[in-house]
């Protein structure tokens, strides 16, 4: 397995030295994932740094015309091998956007969060009637945006956020063959999915994971609260399951810690490896 470390401008995962600003390369580092939210800050890449680039690009449904000009700028960077996004369809579940827990859509303007009581606003809850998110508007966007790259052999990751299994198994039915699984083990933990479900359901179209961990989604506040980004084995994702089921499908593509740098992640990585 190739590791890499997630780092953007703002340092947000705190890959760099506090006192020089100079970036943090541990020996056992392949590639660097780039958070990008828009095409200026693509531009901006390093050139001296003797590293692959991911980018961590923008959600299409956020804004379609800059998802896809942060997708133009890539193409002009040979560094760039491969870029990593979200997909957020939400016909069948959506995130109340007060507390941050996934939730059934009932396709009902008037909508109760279970878990805050508030109101499902039109103004900030994104369901399917509100803002047209919906999985063929997803899929369509994320299609364009896959054909744009495959010019420069460049891999288009989707990764999960609050999707379950079968929702990702659905999408790439429908996405080009360079469209691959990015499975984020804190976002599966956090949904209370079974991330074994997600490695062996979606095996074929892995290629790549996020490693952070979490409580689990206990008090139900989602991507608020319970996404915690703590390093490996400081929560409760049963890693070693999950080390012997990507043994048994084989996988040795790449993975990027989204945690902040401590030297025991080294140890947890030696671990990991045996």
């Amino acid at each position: 397995m190739k590791f890499g470390i997630r780092c953007d401008f703002d340092n947000e995962f705190g890959w760099c030295n506090s006192s020089s600003g100079e970036l943090l390369l541990p020996s056992w580092l392949k590639h660097l994932e780039l958070n990008c939210r828009n095409s200026h800050e693509v531009d901006m890449l390093p050139e001296d740094i003797n590293l692959p680039y991911i980018v961590h690009a923008p959600d299409p449904t956020e804004d379609k015309q800059n998802f896809i000009e942060v997708l133009k700028s890539c193409k002009k960077n040979k560094k760039i091998f491969a870029v990593n996004t979200h997909a957020r369809p939400e016909d069948e579940f959506t995130l109340c956007y007060e507390c941050g827990v996934r939730i059934i859509n009932l396709d009902d303007l008037n909508q109760v969060c279970p878990w805050c009581d508030s109101k499902l606003d039109p103004e900030w809850q994104k369901g399917k009637n509100l803002s047209k998110i919906n999985f063929s508007s997803v899929v369509k966007t994320l299609q364009e945006g896959a054909d744009l790259l495959s010019k420069s052999n460049i891999t288009l990751l989707v990764e999960n956020t609050f999707e379950s299994p079968h929702i990702m198994l659905k999408l790439f039915s429908e996405l080009p063959d360079n469209c691959f699984f990015t499975l984020d083990l804190g976002h599966a933990h956090i949904n209370s999915e079974n991330p074994i479900d997600y490695i062996f359901m979606l095996r074929d179209k892995l290629r790549h994971l996020h490693l952070h961990d979490n409580d689990g989604g206990k008090i139900g506040l989602g991507e608020i609260k319970d996404d915690q980004h703590k390093i490996p084995g400081e929560g409760n994702i049963p890693w070693n399951v999950v080390r012997k089921c990507l043994s048994d499908i084989k996988y040795n593509f790449s993975a990027t810690f989204e945690v902040h740098y401590e030297p025991k992640l080294d140890n947890w990585i030696n671990e990991f490896k045996k």
